[in-house]
């Protein structure tokens, strides 16, 4: 398993276990919203580039989530779908849905996409592609003092 799913199953069991001696709703669907932002920018970036995630795997993606939503869709209303909060089978369907998208993002994988098997690898290189635009600006701009005690410094040896 990758570092990515590796952690989130590690979390699921762990609330698992929290939830079976004192359930807490929140802390479940914070956790199910985490992955569902990971997967959703991962699925969502760059759709028609080379960083594309595949689109039949990116609607396998979201019928997964629909299968373990404890909300209604489309308009997020707690109270419908899996009640994990009393119900030992929605979290075991939780950890379920970690391993299936572990796999979906293998099978992208294998299919060529360029992101390997963790969906944070979009928000990886938009992360990276910032950092490279920043160092452009910054040998373009000599004049920007973005580090300014260092600006000091060098003027203090003048």
């Amino acid at each position: 398993m990758t570092a990515y799913f590796d952690q989130k199953a590690r979390e699921i069991t762990k609330l698992s276990l929290w939830a079976c001696a004192s359930p807490c709703r929140e802390d479940v669907y914070t956790w199910v919203q985490s992955l569902r932002t990971d997967i959703s920018i991962c699925c969502e970036y760059d759709r028609d580039g080379p960083w594309a995630f595949p689109a039949d795997l990116r609607d396998r993606a979201y019928m997964m989530f629909l299968r373990a939503s404890a909300n209604s869709w489309p308009d997020y209303v707690p109270g419908y779908g899996v009640d994990y909060e009393h119900d030992v089978d929605g979290m075991r369907l939780l950890s379920k849905l970690v391993e299936d998208l572990h796999d979906l993002f293998h099978e992208a994988a294998q299919m060529g996409w360029l992101g390997g098997d963790d969906p944070r690898s979009s928000v990886h290189r938009m992360d990276a592609e910032m950092e490279a635009r920043c160092e452009v600006l910054i040998s373009e701009n000599p004049s920007l003092n973005i580090c300014p005690d260092q600006g000091e410094e060098a003027a203090d040896a003048e």
